[in-house]
């Protein structure tokens, strides 16, 4: 029944940050700023902490406050990195390496990338103790 539980919790996770990456590659086409996947990632993150803590088992007290820690550290750090480093600046050095160096098929390239982005925060999400 657990293993049950945490499939279907990371399902949902999954589904919920490889779609709004998709959205957010397609702001990034619009901008031309590949930066926004890093606060795709960030927002992901605390997203699925809190979708993690509210949808999965455990001490109701201590749920809330991981939740709540967890969701207001990422929203905070992800509009730093919007207001920052994203809106109205240029396009960071390491995303512009990328566009060098994958010189073809730029756009389904940087597609993955982002969808890659989403993956690695599933985990880290979904780390916690009951």
């Amino acid at each position: 029944m657990i293993l049950h539980q945490a499939l279907s919790l990371f399902a949902v996770g999954a589904a919920v940050v490889a779609v709004m990456m998709f959205l957010l590659w397609l702001v990034h086409l619009a901008i031309r700023n590949a930066a926004i996947v890093d606060v795709g990632w960030t927002a992901g993150l605390g997203l699925l902490a809190v979708y993690y803590t509210y949808a999965g088992p455990g001490y109701t007290a201590r749920k809330y406050a991981i939740a709540t820690m967890a969701g207001i550290w990422s929203f905070c750090l992800a509009a730093h990195l919007l207001f920052d480093h994203v809106i109205g600046h240029p396009e960071e050095g390491r995303y512009v390496q990328l566009r060098r160096d994958w010189k073809t098929h730029l756009p389904l390239r940087i597609f993955f990338f982002f969808e890659f982005q989403a993956l690695l925060g599933l985990p880290a999400a979904g780390e916690r103790r009951s």
